[in-house]
C-alpha cells in the first residue's frame, strides 16, 4: 500500500484563532468545506434519498462504510505543533496531510476544499486565509505540486512516502512519546492507566488498522505472521519507571462527542528479540498516527 504526505502552507488574510491542539479544527473545516463543494444538496445530507450516494466523495473519505459498517477514512492531518494560538494577517501556518492508497487519486478535493475553507474561515471567528502551496514529501525532499497563485496542479509523478512495508531494526527498547493528545479505547472502555497500554494491545490495535487500511484501499493483501507476531507481542513488558502519562480533557466542536479525556505522555518498552518488527521508524510513526 502507497502512503503519500503532502505539506500545505496557508497564510492569514485576517486573525485566526485557534485552540492549542489544532488537529479537530482542521479537520473539522475540511469536511464543512468539502461537504459544501461536492453536496448536491444545498441543506442537510439527504443519504437515502440522495441519487449519486454510492459515489459520494464526501462519504467516502469522512464517512466511509462497507457493507454498512464503519471504516477507517484513508487520510490523517498531521497539524502543527507550536502550539501557537493566534496568528495574524499575513503569518503561516504548516501542517501535513497523508493519504493512504488510491486515496491518493482524492488530492484535488483536498487542495480545492482548503482553498474554499480559506473563504469561509478557520477557527473562532472564522479567520480568513490563503492557501499559498503544497509540496509532496519524501523524507528530506519536498516537491512542489500546487501553486495557490496560478491554481495549477502537477501532474508529475509524486513521491512516495514508502510503499511495501519492510523488516525495520530491532532495537531492545521502544519508545513512544504522544507529541498529540490521544483517545484510545479497548472494547469500549478508555485507556487510562500505563497496565492498560500493554504492547500486544497497541501492537494488536496497529496491525489490525494497517490490514484494514490495506484491504480497502491498498492494491495487494500483506502477508504477515499475525499470529506470531501477536504471540511476541505478549512478552513484550512496559518499563513502568520509564514511562509517564497523565489525561488532559479537550472539548470537540466537529464530533457527536463533545469532550473525551485524551493521553499525553511517554510509554517505554522492553522488547524481546524473537518479536522483528514489520516496520521502519518513519512507517511506526505514521501507523501510531492512524490510532
Amino acid at each position: 500500500m502507497e502512503i503519500n504526505r503532502f505539506c500545505f502552507l496557508i497564510h492569514a488574510k485576517e486573525d485566526i484563532s485557534l485552540p492549542p491542539f489544532k488537529g479537530p479544527a482542521l479537520r473539522g473545516g475540511l469536511g464543512h468545506a468539502l461537504k459544501k463543494i461536492v453536496c448536491i444538496y444545498s441543506g442537510p445530507c439527504k443519504e437515502d434519498d440522495c441519487p449519486v450516494r454510492k459515489s459520494c466523495v464526501f462519504k467516502r473519505l469522512f464517512e466511509p462504510k462497507e457493507e454498512g459498517r464503519n471504516i477507517p477514512a484513508p487520510y490523517l492531518i498531521e497539524p502543527p505543533l507550536d502550539g501557537k494560538r493566534h496568528y495574524r494577517p499575513g503569518e503561516e501556518i504548516r501542517f501535513h496531510l497523508v493519504l493512504f492508497g488510491n486515496a491518493v487519486n482524492y488530492l484535488p478535493y483536498f487542495i480545492y476544499a482548503f482553498e474554499v475553507l480559506g473563504e469561509i474561515g478557520l477557527g473562532k471567528g472564522k479567520g480568513k486565509f490563503t492557501l499559498t502551496f503544497v509540496s509532496a514529501i519524501r523524507e528530506d525532499e519536498e516537491i512542489g505540486i500546487y501553486n495557490g497563485q496560478t491554481k495549477m496542479l502537477s501532474t508529475k509523478k509524486l513521491p512516495i512516502l514508502f510503499g511495501d512495508f519492510k523488516k525495520g531494526d530491532n532495537p531492545s527498547k521502544l519508545l513512544i512519546e504522544t507529541i498529540t493528545p490521544v483517545h484510545i479505547e479497548l472494547e469500549g472502555q478508555t485507556l487510562k492507566t500505563v497496565e492498560g497500554f500493554c504492547f500486544y494491545n497497541l501492537f494488536k490495535a496497529l496491525l489490525g488498522r494497517l490490514s484494514t487500511l490495506s484491504h480497502f484501499y491498498g492494491d495487494k493483501k500483506f502477508e504477515w505472521d499475525y499470529k506470531g507476531l501477536l504471540e511476541a507481542a505478549k512478552k513484550v513488558t512496559i518499563d513502568e519507571p520509564a514511562s509517564t502519562i497523565s489525561f488532559t480533557t479537550i472539548r470537540r466542536f466537529y464530533q457527536r462527542r463533545k469532550k473525551e479525556d485524551l493521553l499525553t505522555g511517554t510509554l517505554v518498552y522492553n522488547l524481546i528479540y524473537l518479536l522483528k518488527i514489520p516496520f521502519s521508524k518513519n512507517q511506526l510513526r505514521i501507523l501510531v498516527s492512524i490510532e
